[in-house]
């Protein structure tokens, strides 16, 4: 709690505040201990009346406060402020703790209070000035000398025992078995309680819970202090009570903290801890007054500016001497020690019970901790192979402490780590990362310390499965694991077998380097050749491509060395299949190289293929990626021609295929298709491709060649229809490839796709085909669901269904209509726009197909009557008029209404218009009452205002003629007004008019005006 002292309101209020947590903190005193006889709680209880004191003090200086000066207060409430925060510590350190611990802490906590005591007093020194009342200064000075007299009178039984428990005492006391039985019974009689009795065993029990956390508390001298009280107690016990009993004692109360597992140790004299940091010395250095601190204590001591002893004590000098002789005590006390933890460790390390092995092992790290050479010590004990065995333990935390253990104990010494790679080590940590639980870090932490020595590096590089199981580590989230399994990778030895391992396991780093700076050729091939022959994800090839890799297979590509050569053709075979990496080689200049290479007379076949195949990976990558200028243009140019060049009778088809393809990836290609596909018909390309269609050719040019003369066709249709018509044969060639089941679908898919594009005007091409019969097969045909089929196919057999009635009639008796109309529910949307315009086609011969029924006679009455098409007014049925109604069309053409592509509402109202037009012999009206029913009526009145002309156009019609049915005029008009506004505002000549023609309807302008029989 701060407070701030800034005005007389201020102090005064802080006054008041202070005399009240003087008060609160009296009464916690007073109930620090549980037994109020101890000399413990009177000790407390004096302090406690101190407090009461200097609280009325505080009121005083609250009710006075108007009189005074502000500023003569300030440091006054300050420094009594500041002592309290303390006093709450102080307190805090022994409220709840049992009355063991209190009573042996008697002589620190009577010091502690004393302290606190004189700080207090101190720091009313200030009320001696002359603005203060008299009387304000008689009961400060009362109030300073209780604080100064603040030791309690005891009894002779109390001092006695308190002069005892001192912890300069206790270190005579301890090696006097005799004494160590009459100090226990002192501390007994104080508590009314016997040494042997049981009550007196709960409260020893108590007292070494107590210890746990004392070090924490109060500094690791008070924890040694705890210890021999305890080493001390238990004596006195174990003396009093049969050897059974203290056989049982000594086993249910192990020692706890870093004592553990000791059974004799030697504690500290009070001597050899220093009085500043409460911890036993390591260079012990002698001052002035003759007392003696720890070295680096008493420099800082010194270098804060501190002229006295830390006791107290005037100063002449502040030089230091070292302490030789207690230097050698403590160092042979601390030798002797080490003795014993390493002798009970490498007892304990062998038992059967899990936690007794997990002390163990604890002991022996904080051992090497403490003292380096204590490793050395370890070794020559023997205990690395029980350790490293114990690595192998099937409990995790054992596992986890075996590690650090290990990891400390190889720390610095070279003889060590051999030691444990010979006891196995290496495997045994692989099998730890190959299973992946928790103490994969300590594990991988230890092979990183032991991969910094060469040969076992070299080890841990043979050892199955290290280097998979680390490059695996790579890709955890954990960035200490991930760092650690990096450095033991860079620290394997760096054979070309390796490094091939490391890559493999997708650790590139050290393969691409090896590749760009490796001094030996056999060394860069053997790295290309991996490079050929690993499936790599596509996030490494991309790191390749910033590594420079590129470039140096680029140059191996023009190497004299054959071998050389082909391993990096083939590497950037597998590495150009990712975009950024054919980019890069463009930028390299690689397409040029690639070029001279493929042209080359003298070069062999194998390197050829091998080019092209590289050159096929990159154009058609960078067909969606390809920066325009003039000079790409231009290469762009020299690459067709060069490639069309290759198709000639005197290039083998294992070269040609590929270039084939990379002519397809330029002329597919979102950035280049306009400019190839161009050139190429510039150059004849229907023409070259012709020959390749044909059976005798090799399978992977035939496809290719299709895919490249439909991609061509789609663009450039009537330039295919005049080369096909050229060559008689070659129309047929493309149906058979595209009607035979064996065939791969790429070859069909593209077939179908040429015969597609063809120009459905031309009658010369629709005779050939139908001379192959194609209207007999396409009801087959449009069963295939395979890429891009459906589409193509819908869109061959428009031009069957826009030709003769007799080919509808034909295509009808095959089951067209009703797969037309199955795949209006399920096609994609180009598919269903040829689906509505061929359904369209075929609706407008309904009404001539549906013939009329003939009166019956008088041998017909008992006859059934024939079904009557309310639409057509005849016998209707799917095959033989084609009726949309009997073939249940007209929802599924709705639903296609209320897409919203343009192209698939037009053709949606172009095969929904035949219902409602009103030519001789069709119920009309009858029409316009199926669409409505289909939900049909609402989404044309809103396409009156599409921004496509031609869907406004027909929708215009067909509300014109549905408004002329008084019912739908008087229900929907209202909803239709502004739609047909718009499209009179709007729409071309036609639309204008028609539009007028509704408003007239709906007698919403006056009949004469002539206005909308304007044209636009």
């Amino acid at each position: 709690m701060e407070i701030l002292v800034n005005g007389k309101g201020t102090v005064q209020d802080s006054a008041a505040l202070m005399s009240k947590r003087l008060a609160m903190l009296a009464l916690l005193a007073r109930n620090v201990s549980p037994e109020k006889k101890s000399s413990v709680h009177l000790l407390l209880s004096h302090f406690a009346a101190r407090l009461d004191n200097l609280a009325l003090l505080m009121k005083e200086f609250e009710r006075q406060m108007e009189a005074l000066s502000s500023d003569s207060l300030k440091s006054v409430v300050a420094n009594v402020e500041e002592q309290l925060n303390g006093i709450e510590k102080l307190m805090d350190d022994y409220t709840g703790r049992c009355i063991l611990y209190l009573i042996m802490c008697c002589p620190v906590l009577t010091n502690e209070l004393k302290i606190l005591c004189e700080k207090l007093a101190k720091a009313l020194d200030g009320v001696v000035k002359d603005e203060f009342s008299q009387a304000l200064k008689l009961q400060t000075k009362q109030t300073r000398q209780m604080l100064e007299d603040c030791s309690p009178k005891m009894g002779p039984k109390d001092e006695a025992l308190n002069d005892s428990l001192d912890e300069g005492m206790l270190d005579s006391i301890i090696s006097n078995t005799s004494l160590c039985n009459k100090l226990a019974q002192q501390i007994a009689d104080s508590l009314d309680m016997s040494v042997g009795s049981e009550e007196f065993a709960n409260e020893l029990a108590k007292l070494k819970l107590e210890k746990a956390g004392a070090e924490q508390r109060k500094g690791k001298a008070h924890a040694l202090y705890l210890e021999q009280s305890i080493f001390l107690l238990d004596k006195a016990v174990a003396a009093s009570s049969k050897p059974t009993n203290a056989e049982k004692g000594a086993a249910s109360n192990p020692p706890l903290g870093q004592f553990i597992i000791r059974d004799t140790p030697i504690l500290p004299l009070q001597s050899f801890i220093c009085p500043i940091t409460r911890d036993v010395m390591r260079d012990p250095v002698q001052i002035a007054s003759g007392q003696t601190y720890e070295r680096g204590a008493v420099e800082q001591w010194f270098g804060a500016g501190h002229t006295r002893c830390p006791m107290g004590e005037e100063l002449k000098n502040t030089k230091m001497k070292s302490n030789f002789a207690l230097k050698q005590s403590i160092a042979e006390w601390r030798e002797r020690n080490y003795e014993i933890r390493l002798e009970t460790a490498s007892k304990h390390i062998q038992s059967a019970d899990k936690e007794t092995r997990i002390r163990a092992v604890s002991e022996l790290q904080a051992l090497c901790e403490e003292e380096p050479l204590n490793r050395y010590r370890i070794s020559s004990k023997g205990l690395l192979s029980p350790l490293v065995h114990l690595a192998e333990s099937k409990d995790l935390e054992l596992r986890k402490k075996t590690f650090q253990c290990l990891m400390i104990v190889a720390q610095d010494n070279s003889e060590n780590q051999e030691t444990m790679v010979n006891e196995g080590v290496v495997d045994l940590i692989v099998r730890c990362l190959a299973r992946q639980y928790d103490d994969v870090n300590e594990a991988v932490l230890l092979m990183k310390l032991l991969s910094g020595k060469p040969n076992i590096a070299e080890k841990i590089s043979h050892s199955h499965g290290a280097i998979v199981f680390l490059v695996t580590l790579l890709g955890w989230e954990n960035e200490e694991i991930v760092g650690n399994a990096k450095a033991v990778l860079e620290n394997l030895p760096t054979s070309d077998e390796n490094v091939v391992m490391m890559a493999e396991a997708d650790f590139l780093k050290p393969l691409v380097q090896r590749l760009i700076e490796g001094s030996s050729t056999h060394s860069k091939i053997k790295m290309a050749k991996a490079l050929a022959q690993m499936h790599l994800p596509v996030t490494s090839k991309e790191s390749i491509a910033e590594s420079g890799a590129i470039a140096t297979l680029l140059k191996s590509i023009d190497s004299v060395n054959e071998e050389e050569r082909e391993a990096a053709i083939d590497a950037l075979q597998n590495l150009t299949s990712v975009q950024s990496i054919c980019r890069l080689l463009v930028n390299l200049g690689g397409l040029q190289v690639l070029l001279r290479l493929v042209t080359a007379v003298k070069s062999p076949e194998k390197m050829k293929t091998g080019v092209a195949l590289i050159m096929a990976n990159v154009l058609t990558s960078l067909g969606n990626d390809w920066k325009h200028d003039e000079e790409r243009e231009t290469e762009l140019e020299t690459l067709i021609y060069t490639f069309l060049q290759c198709m000639g009778p005197l290039i083998t088809p294992t070269i040609q295929a590929p270039l084939l393809r990379a002519l397809f990836g330029l002329a597919n290609g979102t950035d280049t298709g306009d400019l190839v596909r161009r050139k190429l018909i510039d150059h004849k390309a229907f023409t070259i491709l012709l020959p390749f269609l044909r059976e005798n050719v090799m399978p992977e040019v035939r496809r290719t060649s299709l895919q490249l003369f439909s991609c061509l066709a789609h663009s450039y249709s009537k330039e295919a229809c005049e080369a096909l018509k050229e060559d008689s044969e070659s129309i047929q060639i493309i149906f058979q490839i595209l009607k035979e089941k064996f065939r791969n679908e790429l070859e069909r898919a593209a077939a179908a796709r040429i015969l597609a594009s063809l120009p459905i005007d031309d009658t010369e091409v629709t005779s050939v085909l139908e001379e192959a019969d194609v209207v007999h097969e396409l009801p087959k045909l449009l069963n295939l669901q395979s890429e891009g089929m459906e589409e193509a196919m819908t869109s061959l057999l428009l031009r069957f269904s826009s030709s003769s009635v007799e080919t509808q009639l034909k295509l009808a008796s095959f089951g067209v209509i009703s797969q037309l109309v199955n795949l209006l529910q399920s096609g994609q949307s180009l598919t269903k726009i040829n689906t509505a315009k061929a359904l369209s086609d075929f609706s407008k011969h309904s009404c001539d197909l549906s013939p009329n029924v003939k009166p019956r006679n008088c041998c017909a009455c008992f006859g059934p009557r024939p079904l009557v098409c309310r639409l057509h007014l005849g016998v209707c049925h799917v095959e033989s008029s084609f009726c949309l109604l009997e073939a249940n069309a007209v929802s599924p053409l709705v639903d296609l209404l209320k897409e919203s592509d343009p192209d698939s509402q037009e053709a949606a109202l172009l095969a929904l218009s035949t219902l409602v037009s009103d030519e001789q012999g069709q119920n009309w009206e009858y029409g316009c009452r199926a669409i409505a029913k289909a939900g049909g009526l609402f989404p044309i009145i809103v396409l009156m205002s599409s921004e496509s002309q031609n869907v406004q156009e027909q929708a215009v019609k067909m509300i014109e003629q549905f408004f002329r049915i008084p019912e739908y005029r008087e229900r929907h008009g209202a909803v239709a007004q502004m739609h047909i506004i718009q499209a009179a505002q709007r729409g071309r000549g036609r639309v204008r008019q028609a539009a007028g023609r509704i408003l007239r309807q709906l007698e919403l302008i006056n009949s004469q005006s002539n206005y909308f029989a304007m044209s636009n």
